[in-house]
């Protein structure tokens, strides 16, 4: 049995947050149509921003999702630090034409939008 500190913490100190699964690295964008196959996806909306795109990047995610018989379109109007007006241009470009029942990855240098399945 353990001694009694008296020292009783006089607010929470444990924290737990659960990541979802990050992939990185050389070839990284092209596995990402296996792994979208795998939670069943079948009709994606890429998002980035312009220079992302001009980079080809979301064109390979695109292709990597089409060798998994995956459809995908790509919203390139996302601002590199998101403000309120690209986040609802965004949302507005989804609502047209949607509906986007199974992902939203985004493809960035760094995370242009939240984090999405």
């Amino acid at each position: 049995m353990a001694a009694a500190t008296g020292a009783e913490p006089a607010e929470e100190s444990i924290f737990t947050w659960g990541a979802p699964p990050l992939k990185f690295g050389a070839g990284a964008v092209d596995e990402i149509g296996f792994d979208m196959a795998q939670y069943g996806a079948r009709r994606v909306l890429i998002l980035t921003d312009p220079r992302i795109t001009g980079l080809g990047i979301p064109a390979r995610v695109a292709d990597s999702l089409a060798r998994y018989g995956i459809s995908s379109e790509i919203f390139d109007g996302v601002h590199v630090e998101p403000t309120d007006d690209s986040m609802d241009k965004a949302v507005g470009y989804a609502r047209e034409q949607g509906p986007w029942q199974d992902s939203w990855p985004s493809a960035a240098g760094r995370p242009s939008t939240p984090p999405r399945r």
